[in-house]
């Protein structure tokens, strides 16, 4: 679990229109590129491809040498207009800079290239994926990901969003093969030494990081929706674990088509599942998009509802970006929330629409939570920021870009009311259709369709770092209540704030406002539609405290989060939410007890090796265990979606704090037919190997590396994580270091180790002295979070130390954001350890 447990910080920049990034530069600033025309043909058995490249384009001026992106590409020939051109390339830069024979005048002229080039076994450019189907036998697909800049691994480009041009892919294959890219095939033929050609139709207008192609061993199942046909594509034996995606897609995109107004403009679309796992998880290539097969396919008889949720929010979110993004593109990596922050919202908002019994917009809020832990120190970012390199571009693919962005679309949709930003995004897409936008242009067109002053607030949201912290103090005479809300910065706060008799009253807070009503509960940030921190005065809290059960869930949320952020950053008495628990009502949202759990399981990492955990747990569990009885441990005929999202949480949290009576139904369930309920085995899988002693750990270990069926297996590792025997902890870390555990799961592996199982030195010190055996197999964002993912919870300087020296030693300096943050908040967190656990101690004992 990673956590932010630092002081709120409120130290912003002045407002001003920021720089044009430095990755929008000299290369687009002469050259303007039409079509690339590209042949690939891989050799998946020797990990080499070779490429042949046309690239039709106009010079707007004249060009003395053409520049190009290209990383790790060999090239053997290039002709500009038909005359061989002087090769050079720069590979600190990333570059491909060819001099032609003459200056090029203003107008048309056509580049060809002869190139070859790496296939990786990690998941970035062009890359292998070795796996075995159900029966034992060995494949290898390959398959491609490109964003963020790993398009130019593939062909050199413009390898940057806003350089907008038409791709028209070939490529060989065997016999057999399935070939996916982003267009339809026009041309499947075979040559006389029984190769196939396969060659499909021209692209829309779109980014390099948008190509795809995949070839492999895969079936397909189809439907159609209006002129678009959908296609589930898995590797052979999976395709029935499919039908929920084929089902969902029919109905997300005829969603997305009605909500924004504009039609999917390609002729299909494709979700494509990769076996294994990777830190990319899904990519949204326009017309083809991967996932890694968990994400993709459900299968009701053996996987929880939360599972089926998890492959929902991914699906709706890989479909909002083909709007987001692939139809309307950021212009720059500066402005990647645009793609993020609204995919992530659209993703709740579609399930809403589709699903209000998963409650999966309330789930949202934590994704909001996360976001302001992590914007809550000194070396946070601001939303948009200036990116300048390769390594900055993955840097920025973060929780502050996806959830704060998230956050920002959800508060400025409040603001403007769901009808009126509905229409200024349909505006939005047919003005920017097929190009690229910047988030002022958007800020004007809502300004436009709404009337009013959109970035007196928006621009607040996302050019400054931070959250902002209002304080709510309340003076009541007689019946009568007057909330005064202030504030240190002079900042625009766009809220909601629910007044006594429950209704919401819409305000922007710059220096303070005030708010009239009965003497009792007001609620700031009331409905969870503004991104602040409150601190009450004791007048006013108490008043919540005394209505905390009838608030509405999204409120309930809102005042857990917020009391545990400002108790453990030391603004406010940790008795505060420890009291808010006591008053929980067990029938509340699951989304509520997931907050409440997280709260106790947070405060359980930091009371580790202390005298006081002990008494810590017991108070938890008496938290925890009313909300499950009512429900109990064994699925019911009966249950709501919401029954079973709440036991799923409370029992891997029960188990988690060493409930005897979960742990004990734990083992005995997963020991030995029937299995559990599919809705409940995974949390029982979880808690029994949390628990496990050698033997009950040797046959789940078996069982994962056996197992058949690859979905299952990620599970079990992920379960075999959280053992807390570090003697068995260390018999997974033996099969990373002899090979025998496969490249996705070493870095999600020892991330569990050093968390669930709180195995955090042991982690920590098999990859100070293996730090080789995780880089081939995570992308960029994944290695750039690995070492700091096994710290994210310690509470002791000496952890900072390390991961500052690591980083230092390990990741280039543009690739450092992660790590920093993460030390600043362990260094924050060591400083109010000794507070909270005196309050804690003091709290447990009256």
């Amino acid at each position: 679990m990673r956590t932010l447990l630092l002081a709120l910080v409120l130290l912003w920049p002045s407002f001003g229109a920021f720089a044009a990034s430095g990755m929008i530069d000299e290369l687009r600033e002469k050259l303007q590129i039409q079509h690339y025309r590209l042949h690939v043909a891989p050799d998946a058995a020797k990990l080499r491809f070779r490429g042949t490249m046309r690239i039709d384009l106009a010079a707007t001026a004249p060009l003395a040498r053409v520049t190009l992106h290209a990383a790790e590409l060999d090239i053997d020939s290039a002709t500009i207009d038909g005359r061989p051109a002087r090769i050079e390339l720069d590979a600190t830069a990333e570059r491909l800079i060819l001099h032609p024979p003459a200056t090029l005048p203003v107008g048309p002229h056509r580049i060809e290239i002869e190139y070859a080039g790496r296939i990786r076994q990690a998941p970035f450019g062009l890359f292998a994926v070795d796996y075995q189907t159900p029966d034992g036998t060995p494949q290898r697909l390959l398959a491609t990901q490109f964003e963020a800049t790993d398009g130019r691994r593939f062909m050199p480009c413009l390898d940057q969003p806003d350089a907008k041009a038409v791709f028209e892919l070939s490529t060989t294959a065997a016999p057999g093969a399935t070939v996916v890219s982003n267009m339809p095939i026009v041309d499947d033929t075979t040559d006389a030494n029984g190769q196939r050609l396969v060659r499909f139709a021209p692209t829309p207008r779109m980014s390099s990081y948008l190509v795809a192609l995949l070839i492999g061993d895969f079936e397909t199942i189809s439907a159609r929706s209006g002129a678009t046909e959908i296609r589930v594509i898995t590797p052979r034996g999976e395709i029935e674990r499919g039908r929920f995606a084929l089902d969902e897609t029919l109905r997300l995109l005829a969603l997305y088509t009605d909500y924004f107004q504009a039609p999917y403009p390609l002729p299909k679309l494709d979700l494509i599942a990769i076996p294994g796992s990777a830190g990319f998880q899904a990519m949204e290539n326009w017309g083809a998009i991967t996932f890694f097969e968990q994400l993709l396919l459900f299968d009701p008889a053996t996987q929880p509802d939360s599972q089926r949720e998890q492959v929902f929010a991914t699906i709706s979110h890989e479909i909002a970006h083909q709007w987001f993004g692939n139809l309307v593109t950021m212009r720059a990596w500066d402005d990647l929330w645009l793609n993020e922050g609204f995919a992530t919202w659209m993703q709740h908002r579609a399930a809403d629409l589709l699903h209000p019994d998963w409650q999966l917009g309330l789930q949202g809020r934590h994704d909001r939570d996360t976001a302001m832990r992590r914007d809550s120190v000194h070396a946070t970012h601001a939303v948009v920021q200036n990116v300048s390199s390769s390594d900055q571009a993955n840097a920025v693919f973060d929780d502050v870009t996806y959830s704060k962005g998230y956050a920002v679309v959800h508060a400025v949709e409040a603001q403007l009311g769901p009808d009126v930003f509905r229409n200024g995004l349909r505006r939005w897409m047919k003005r920017f259709a097929f190009g690229s936008a910047t988030t002022d242009q958007l800020w004007a067109v809502l300004r436009e369709e709404s009337g009013r002053d959109v970035t007196r607030f928006a621009r607040a949201l996302v050019e400054r770092p931070g959250v902002p912290l209002l304080e709510a103090r309340l003076t009541c005479t007689g019946s009568r209540g007057h909330l005064a809300v202030t504030q240190h910065d002079s900042q625009p706060v766009p809220l909601f704030v629910r007044l006594p008799d429950g209704a919401l009253r819409r305000a922007t807070i710059e220096h303070s406002a005030a708010f009239d009503g009965a003497c009792g509960a007001f609620v700031v940030d009331g409905g969870d539609y503004g991104y602040v921190r409150t601190h009450y005065d004791d007048t006013a809290f108490a008043k919540l405290l005394d209505r905390f059960a009838q608030l509405p869930p999204a409120d309930q949320i809102v005042l857990v989060d917020d009391s545990r952020a400002l108790a453990i950053a030391g603004q406010q008495p940790l008795a505060r939410g420890l009291e808010l628990l006591r008053r929980m009502p067990a029938d509340t949202a699951p989304a509520v007890w997931q907050s409440a759990a997280s709260f106790l399981l947070e405060l359980d990492s930091l009371a580790r090796h202390s005298a006081v955990q002990a008494r810590l747990r017991a108070f938890a569990r008496s938290v925890l265990r009313p909300a499950l009885e009512p429900i109990g441990v064994e699925p019911r005929a009966t249950d709501t979606a919401g029954d079973r999202l709440r036991r799923e949480a409370l029992v891997e949290a029960l188990g988690s704090l060493g409930d005897d009576a979960i742990v004990r139904t734990a083992l005995t369930r997963t020991a030995s037919p029937p299995p559990p309920h599919p809705a409940i085995a995974n949390a029982l899988l979880r808690v029994a190997a949390g628990s496990a002693d050698a033997a009950t750990f040797q046959r789940l270990l078996t069982r994962a590396e056996t197992s058949p069926d690859r979905i299952e297996r990620l599970f079990l590792y992920d379960a075999l994580g959280a053992v807390r025997d570090p003697a068995l902890a260390q018999l997974l870390l033996d099969r990373v270091r002899d090979g025998r555990m496969a490249l996705e799961l070493r870095g999600p592996t020892l991330t569990r180790l050093a968390l669930a199982g709180r195995h955090q030195d042991l982690a920590w010190q098999f990859l100070a002295q293996n730090t080789a055996a995780f880089g081939e197999a995570a992308d960029a964002v994944e290695h750039f979070a690995l070492g700091s993912s096994l710290l994210s919870d310690c509470a002791a300087a000496e952890c900072a130390d390390r991961l500052d020296a690591y980083a230092a030693a390990n990741l280039p300096p543009d690739g450092r954001g992660e790590a920093t943050l993460v030390s600043a908040e362990i260094r924050q967190r060591a400083k109010q350890l000794p507070s909270l656990l005196q309050q804690l101690d003091a709290w447990l004992k009256s």
